[in-house]
């Protein structure tokens, strides 16, 4: 969730857990997003959140309110039910285009996924999207000819201890990949 009411020190380091697109976007101590006078690394207005899902302790430690009130573009998980993962991956792709970036990077965090499909994560979601619709989302930024990269976060092997939980994302990111076609 990206805007942090306050944020943390341990150990007399910044925490940044569950920051991540705050930081990128310029919301937060300057010693972790303003390196180099380089605030913010990434505009709000070329950010895509695909996937938000609030919980109401989220309006008690995070500041809503400044996240739906910036420009970044947002398709919670209820919209991509509702809508279908297709349509909304289209108006994602739609909206980068037509910021004419030279890139764009996706992010995974995957406890966008509900929790029946993945519990291991540290915040399970009750209302996440299913593996299906993270594969069709995937998929079809990954087709862009100006996606750059993806990297997965969240994951937590030890509240998986079959292993199954990670096959099945691994299973949905290799299909998405491989099905990926630029265009």
């Amino acid at each position: 969730y990206p805007y942090a009411k306050d944020y943390d020190t341990y150990l007399g380091r910044f925490v940044a857990a569950g920051l991540d697109l705050a930081l990128l976007t310029g919301h937060g101590p300057n010693a972790l997003c303003d390196i180099d006078g380089l605030r913010p690394y990434v505009a709000e207005t070329d950010v895509v959140h695909l996937g938000l899902q609030r919980e109401p302790e989220d309006l008690e430690y995070f500041d809503a309110a400044a996240f739906d009130d910036s420009p970044i573009v947002r398709h919670p998980a209820d919209e991509i039910r509702d809508r279908g993962a297709d349509a909304v991956m289209k108006a994602a792709r739609d909206h980068l285009d037509a910021r004419a970036l030279d890139g764009f990077w996706i992010h995974l965090d995957v406890d966008v996924l509900h929790r029946d499909a993945m519990p291991a994560v540290d915040s399970p979601n009750p209302n996440g999207i299913s593996m299906a619709e993270l594969e069709v989302l995937l998929a079809g930024l990954l087709a862009s000819p100006a996606a750059l990269g993806l990297n997965v976060g969240i994951y937590d092997p030890e509240l998986d201890p079959t292993g199954d939980y990670g096959a099945s994302l691994v299973d949905v990111l290799v299909r998405a990949i491989s099905t990926a076609r630029p265009g």
